[in-house]
């Protein structure tokens, strides 16, 4: 595990040296003073972790960050710094996957790399570069122009854009992302859009979209007809998540279904040709299951498991995008946010849910009525 700090500030840089010794014996730490040194070390020695901070002179580290992005994207990237005005959280949002704020403790640090380092153990070299590069996952075309017009709109209410914002993935993930990083995040994590909306503020959302065009298109290459089936699929089984769950989980659980298909586009920028005809199946009646079985592509569950999780999104939601189609309860007492997606999954695709997973949610009668209540959906 290698890991790169860079700051300008020979105070901070001293800091973290004298906190290496409570690091894990098996990381290897380098301290850089400037981006371009930075850059410079990238090229001669591997590394899989950045931390910079944000204000340097030359180069920024948002500005180190993206060029990272392009040149070694496995690489995770988080931003360490101590101004965290709404700025600096727009300019660094497409490139680093996690935030950072100064004064932070050696234990925070290593807490957070810890679970980058053991998100990137689960997937291979090829995965972790496809799902680096991504800073921004694609909007259905027609849900980016309804929130252009609700948040153009001068009696726009926060209801209004919640109700735009929780029908497409692409946009709950970068809100969730934003709104539970160290730039916003107040005590408790944002499980739900109402949360991360209220938290990150409709002027900071209208500047991601209008301003800066976050959400209009992402890099990952699928088309618009494509985004928009999938989204519909997604409302249907997020919609179904919400009736399925227990009250205390049922914003979780909708947004954790909502989200169980990003990892399709991580699959398409890994294998674009793969992944259009996968697409192509779908659309011909093919489960995606299936279709990226057929096409030799990454399981999407994992896939979008990984980016979600590089991206810091709660662990109830990376856990329901992990097991929605693998029904196996890690947690054999307590009815999770995860088992709730896993059956509206299967409900809604056309799968068998897990045995287990039924018989902790009420049985076959409880299915019975999960049943009554996906066909009662419309299509």
């Amino acid at each position: 595990m290698r890991i790169l700090f860079v700051d300008d500030e020979p105070r901070v840089l001293e800091a973290l040296e004298r906190s290496l010794f409570e690091l894990p014996p098996e990381w290897e730490v380098e301290c850089l003073p400037g981006a371009t040194q930075a850059l410079a070390r990238l090229a001669e020695q591997e590394f899989d972790v950045v931390v910079s901070d944000m204000r340097m002179p030359g180069m920024s580290g948002a500005e180190l960050l993206r060029q990272i992005s392009i040149d070694h994207p496995a690489i995770v990237r988080i931003i360490l710094s101590g101004h965290t005005g709404e700025d600096q959280a727009l300019g660094a949002t497409p490139v680093a996957h996690q935030w950072l704020t100064k004064p932070c403790s050696s234990q925070s640090i290593v807490a957070t790399v810890s679970r980058v380092n053991a998100l990137r153990e689960t997937v291979g070299p090829e995965l972790r570069s496809a799902a680096g590069g991504i800073g921004q996952l694609a909007s259905p075309p027609h849900l980016y122009a309804e929130l252009q017009r609700v948040l153009n709109n001068s009696r726009g209410s926060v209801d209004m854009i919640v109700g735009v914002v929780e029908q497409d993935p692409a946009m709950c993930a970068k809100a969730l992302q934003l709104a539970n990083s160290s730039f916003f995040s107040r005590a408790g994590q944002a499980n739900d859009v109402r949360a991360a909306v209220a938290r990150i503020g409709m002027h900071v959302l209208q500047a991601l979209a209008l301003e800066r065009g976050v959400f209009s298109h992402g890099n990952t290459g699928v088309r618009p007809e494509d985004l928009a089936a999938m989204q519909r699929l997604a409302m249907r089984r997020a919609l179904l998540a919400r009736l399925l769950a227990p009250k205390a989980l049922r914003d979780t659980a909708f947004l954790a279904a909502l989200l169980c298909d990003v990892g399709v586009q991580v699959a398409a920028v890994m294998k674009p040709a793969a992944t259009r005809a996968a697409l192509a199946r779908v659309a011909r009646g093919s489960a995606l299951l299936d279709a990226e079985r057929a096409e030799g592509l990454p399981a999407h569950a994992l896939a979008g498991a990984y980016l979600l999780g590089l991206w810091g999104l709660p662990e109830p939601i990376v856990e329901a995008v992990t097991r929605h189609h693998d029904g196996r309860r890690p947690h054999p007492s307590a009815v999770a946010v995860a088992d709730v997606v896993h059956c509206a999954a299967a409900l809604v695709e056309g799968f068998e849910p897990d045995a287990a997973v039924v018989a902790a949610l009420g049985g076959e009668a409880w299915l019975e009525n999960a049943r009554r209540e996906a066909e009662g959906m419309p299509s």
